[in-house]
């Protein structure tokens, strides 16, 4: 059996920067509605999974983990687009790995 590849988001519930993150998730996926779904995410709050979000390394949320290796922490001045790049890869790489299995 292969193992689920999956993206892992760490995130406080009413954080501004996560709901940024989530909009462009949205807006990405919605640029390719067959290919490309939102629920490719799993979402870990951090004080309703806090031993979860604990596994993992951050120093700003959200934070977004792609096989267990970090590829998106918040940091100050961070655009929509910069988010939308990233998860246009992101997206390219799981349809990779989904082609594969």
């Amino acid at each position: 059996m292969v193992p689920k590849r999956k993206v892992i988001i760490i995130y406080n519930m009413g954080d501004p920067n996560y709901e940024q993150l989530n909009q462009a998730i949205k807006d990405v996926a919605a640029e390719k509605p067959k290919e490309w779904d939102p629920r490719e995410f799993q979402r870990v709050e951090t004080t309703i999974l806090p031993e979860v979000a604990s596994r993992y390394e951050y120093e700003q949320l959200p934070a977004m983990y792609f096989n267990g290796e970090k590829i998106y922490e918040y940091h100050e001045g961070v655009t929509d687009d910069e988010i939308k790049d990233l998860l246009r890869d992101t997206y390219r790489e799981l349809a990779s790995i989904a082609a594969k299995l």
